[in-house]
């Protein structure tokens, strides 16, 4: 039998170098039910380093605009390497173009930095459970088409 994730909790990690906004939204992560913050980095490579030294996460929120490598080229290698964790893609930039890429390069989906913290809490849920969580014209999901 395949135990659902939804049965335990939720393992997120999170690569944003904005401290106050990493700060805010993994007191959010962490106070959400079944949601556990397990991983917060403020550049991709770190991220990386800790790929092999801590249990994979559920879900991964990737900010594009990180100092040193980029979210984009960080996608590819956690693709590769922990290709079971969901990509979810957390930018300030409401750009098709980034957007694409990202889908494109492995994201399970994407969140504007302007969405709410429920609304980020939802979409790892969502992606959690192997949806594609689109804030694309506000709008809550929609599977992707590529």
């Amino acid at each position: 039998m395949i135990e659902s994730v939804m049965m335990k909790d939720i393992q997120v990690w999170m690569v944003e170098d904005n401290e106050i906004y990493r700060r805010g939204l993994a007191k959010a992560l962490d106070s959400a039910n079944r949601i556990h913050c397990s991983g917060i980095f403020d550049r991709a490579e770190t991220a990386l380093e800790s790929i092999d030294q801590s249990p994979s996460p559920n879900v991964i929120l990737l900010d594009v605009g990180l100092p040193g490598m980029d979210g984009l080229n960080a996608l590819e290698k956690i693709r590769s390497r922990i290709p079971s964790s969901n990509v979810v893609i957390l930018t300030v930039f409401n750009d098709p173009d980034k957007i694409f890429k990202a889908v494109c390069a492995g994201a399970s989906g994407y969140l504007l930095k302007t969405d709410s913290s429920d609304s980020v809490v939802n979409a790892v849920r969502q992606a959690a459970e192997g949806g594609a969580p689109d804030g694309y014209r506000g709008r809550p999901a929609r599977p992707w088409t590529v």
